[in-house]
């Protein structure tokens, strides 16, 4: 399973991307809204953890990104 953290706390974003990687994960990290937006369009993920309150591009903005690429 490959994941994609977006969370813009440093000490958040280690231990869940430690954990998740421990329990033998693939896991990328990112830190704004915009880089996440960019991972997503480059890459299939099975998941998607994403903190709301990102800087450059929100988490519902991103996730209205999302759901807009895929159509109805």
């Amino acid at each position: 399973m490959h994941i994609l953290i977006a969370e813009d706390d440093p000490a958040i974003a280690e231990v869940l991307t430690y954990t998740l990687r421990s329990g033998g994960y693939a896991v990328d990290c990112v830190h704004n809204g915009a880089d996440a937006d960019a991972a997503l369009l480059t890459c299939d993920f099975d998941l998607l953890i994403l903190d709301l309150g990102l800087p450059d591009m929100d988490g519902s903005s991103v996730c209205r990104q999302v759901r807009d690429r895929s159509g109805p």
